[in-house]
C-alpha cells in the first residue's frame, strides 16, 4: 500500500485554468475562487489585442492514452506552464519551477520558450531556448510530455502574393531598445520572446528587491513588442495604468515596481559585430567575462606572453610580398644564395609567429573553458537556490494556509461559546426572575398567615365573650356545647 501511495506522489498531477476548453476530463483543474488569467492582452489605448482568425490553432495533450489524459484547446497569445497558479498549465511535479515556460502564438507562428529553468524544458529531445513549434512535436516539461498540434486555418493558406519579405519567426524585423531609466543599462532585443526579472539569466535583467525572479515577458505578436506578467509579486503599468498584458510602441514607459523600463526606437535589422576572439559586440547588462581565470595575473595572461608583439598570420600577405620582391632582385642581381637565406629566415620567423599566436589561441580557448564553466556552475547553483526558495516559499504558504483555517477554527469556536455564554445568560436571567416571584409569593403567604392570625384571634375573643354571657330570662351562664347538642 505504501508503495502505492509513493508513485501516486511521484506521479506528476496536471491542471489547467478553467478558461480553456478541455477535453477528456471532467475537472478543469482551476483553484476554487481563483480568477484565470485573461485569454487576450492589452493593445495601447487600452484596447485588448485578440488572436486573427488566421492565427495557429493550438491543442495540447499530456498524458496521452492514460486514465489522466488532459487536453487544452489555446486560444490566447502566451500559455504559462508552471508548477503552481498563476500558470495556465500546473504541473504538480518536484522539477518543475513555479514559471517554467511559455508557449506564444504571434499569429503566425508558435513558438516556445524556456524561462531559464535549471532542469530546462526539452523538444525532439534536445533541450530548448526559444524555438519554433511544429505540429506533431512532443515537449517535456520534467517527467510530463505534452503533444502539439498545430492546425492553420484554411483561409491563412492562400496565396499572398509577391515581395513576401521572409521574417526570421525566433526575430524581429526591426529590433528595438529597453532602457532602464536614470542608469545606463540598455538592452538591444531582437529575440521574439526574452525574460525580465532579477534572474541572472534573464535578457532584460533588473535587479531590485521588488522585481520578481521572473517578472515578465516581452514577445512578438503580428511583429511587434507587447508585454506579459507572469506572475509576479509587484506586478506592471503602462504609462502610468495597471495593465499586465499589453502592446507596446515606441516611447511607452514600463513601470516594475520602482522600476521603469522605456521603449526605444525600432531599428533596421543589422548584422552583429565580431571580434576578433569570436565574442558578440552588443553591450548586455551582465559583467565580461575575464580573460584570466580566477587566480592568474596579469603576467600568466597569454595575451602578455613574450614575443605577443611580433608579428602574427596576419601578417602572413606583407612576407610573402617582401619574398616575391625579394626574388624578383634575384633575378635580376643573380645573388640566389642571399635570396634563400633571406627566405628561410623569414619563413622561420613566419613558423615561430604562426606557433606563438596558436599558442595564444589555445590558452585563450581554455581560459574561455574554464569561465564558462564556472559561470555554468554558478548558474546552476543559483538555479538550486531558486528552486529551493520556491520550495520554501511553497512551504510558506502551505503553512499560512494551515493558520488562516486554524484561526476560522477559533472564531466559529468563539462565536459558539459566546453563543452559549448568551444562553446561560438568559438562564440566569430567567431564575433570577423565578426567585423574584418566589419572594413576593412567600410575602403574600406571610401576609395571609398574619391576617388569618388575626381573625383567630378575633374568633377566639369572641367565644370567650359568648362564654362569659349569662341567660337573659333565667340568669344562668351560656355553656357552649358541640353543635347539635343541647344548650343550657
Amino acid at each position: 500500500m505504501f508503495a502505492q501511495v509513493a508513485r501516486n506522489l511521484d506521479k506528476p498531477r496536471v491542471e489547467a485554468c478553467n478558461d480553456e476548453v478541455q477535453a477528456g476530463s471532467s475537472d478543469a483543474g482551476a483553484g476554487k475562487g481563483e480568477r484565470p488569467m485573461s485569454p487576450t492582452t492589452r493593445e495601447p489605448g487600452g484596447k485588448c489585442i485578440e488572436l486573427p482568425a488566421t492565427a495557429p490553432m493550438i491543442r495540447l495533450t499530456a498524458g496521452a492514452g492514460s486514465a489522466g489524459q488532459k487536453t487544452w484547446n489555446i486560444r490566447r497569445p502566451v500559455t504559462l506552464i508552471g508548477s503552481c497558479r498563476p500558470a495556465h498549465i500546473v504541473l504538480h511535479d518536484k522539477d518543475v519551477s513555479k514559471a517554467h515556460c511559455v508557449i506564444v502564438n504571434t499569429g503566425n507562428e508558435v513558438l516556445i520558450s524556456d524561462l531559464h529553468t535549471g532542469l530546462g524544458t526539452f523538444r525532439k529531445q534536445r533541450r530548448v531556448g526559444l524555438g519554433v513549434l511544429q505540429d506533431g512535436d512532443v515537449i517535456v516539461v520534467g517527467k510530463t510530455r505534452i503533444q502539439v498540434a498545430i492546425q492553420m486555418p484554411t483561409d491563412s493558406n492562400e496565396d499572398s502574393g509577391w515581395d513576401v519579405e521572409y521574417v526570421e519567426p525566433t526575430k524581429y524585423s526591426k529590433p528595438f531598445t529597453v532602457r532602464l531609466e536614470h542608469t545606463d543599462q540598455e538592452w538591444r532585443i531582437e529575440d521574439a520572446v526574452v525574460m525580465i526579472g532579477r534572474h541572472g539569466g534573464a535578457e532584460i535583467r533588473v535587479d531590485h528587491a521588488d522585481v520578481s525572479s521572473r517578472h515578465a515577458i516581452l514577445f512578438k505578436f503580428a511583429n511587434a513588442p507587447a508585454i506579459y506578467d507572469i506572475g509576479s509579486r509587484s506586478g506592471i503599468s503602462v504609462n502610468g495604468q495597471a495593465a499586465p498584458n499589453a502592446g507596446l510602441r515606441e516611447g511607452d514607459r514600463v513601470a516594475l515596481g520602482p522600476c521603469t523600463l522605456t521603449i526605444g526606437e525600432l531599428h533596421a535589422p543589422v548584422t552583429k559585430p565580431v571580434d576578433g576572439d569570436g565574442s558578440s559586440a552588443i553591450q548586455t547588462d551582465s559583467a565580461p567575462v575575464e580573460a584570466c581565470a580566477p587566480g592568474e595575473t596579469e603576467e600568466d595572461d597569454p595575451r602578455n606572453a613574450p614575443g605577443a608583439s611580433a608579428r602574427g598570420p596576419e601578417d602572413a600577405a606583407e612576407i610573402f610580398k617582401e619574398i616575391s620582391e625579394c626574388l624578383s632582385f634575384s633575378k635580376i642581381s643573380g645573388d640566389t644564395g642571399g635570396v634563400l637565406d633571406k627566405l628561410e629566415s623569414d619563413l622561420a620567423a613566419l613558423q615561430e609567429n604562426i606557433q606563438i599566436s596558436w599558442d595564444r589561441v589555445n590558452a585563450w580557448e581554455i581560459c574561455l573553458s574554464e569561465d564558462a564553466s564556472k559561470l555554468d556552475k554558478k548558474k546552476m547553483g543559483l538555479a538550486a537556490r531558486e528552486e529551493e526558495l520556491d520550495a520554501k516559499e511553497a512551504a510558506l504558504r502551505g503553512q499560512l494556509h494551515d493558520l488562516t483555517r486554524f484561526h476560522e477554527q477559533i472564531r466559529d469556536r468563539e462565536q459558539e461559546l459566546a453563543a452559549q455564554l448568551a444562553n446561560v445568560q438568559e438562564r440566569e436571567d430567567n431564575l433570577a426572575k423565578a426567585e423574584s416571584e418566589a419572594a413576593k409569593r412567600e410575602e403574600e403567604v406571610l401576609r395571609r398567615a398574619e391576617e388569618l392570625k388575626s381573625r383567630e384571634h378575633v374568633l377566639a375573643q369572641r367565644w370567650a365573650r359568648l362564654q362569659s354571657t349569662n341567660c337573659a330570662n333565667c340568669g344562668k351562664p351560656i355553656r357552649a356545647t358541640t353543635p347539635g347538642g343541647p344548650s343550657a
